[in-house]
């Protein structure tokens, strides 16, 4: 599931005084055999797909992370997350979190760089 920055692309826009950033997943489905050939381009049918229709709602979402086996990736190294300046300077530090879950001997991990 690739993070998408949708600020400029939300309608209605955002109002002038939001601060922040605004971010919409999207779910790509494939058998472990695919992931190295067809990876690629189920990822690009994805986000045309998205572009194509309106973002769903929170809850909705939200529920599908929560399956068992859930990836999420919001950042890569290839994205350059600590080079970004949303206007107060580069970030001082880049997170990597764990989900956890709610069954018994669930774990919550942050690693901070």
């Amino acid at each position: 599931m690739p993070g998408t920055g949708v600020r400029q692309r939300l309608q209605p826009p955002l109002p002038p005084e939001y601060f922040g950033n605004a971010a919409q997943g999207e779910f790509v489905f494939m058998k472990a055999r695919d992931q190295v050939e067809k990876r690629d381009e189920k990822i690009k049918k994805s986000l045309e797909s998205w572009r194509k229709k309106t973002l769903r709602s929170y809850i909705a979402w939200g529920s599908l992370l929560l399956k068992k086996n859930a990836c999420l990736i919001s950042s890569s190294p290839r994205l350059n997350v600590c080079g970004n300046d949303f206007g107060w300077g580069r970030p001082a530090v880049a997170k990597i979190t764990q989900f956890a879950r709610v069954e018994a001997g669930s774990v919550n991990v942050e690693a901070c760089f």
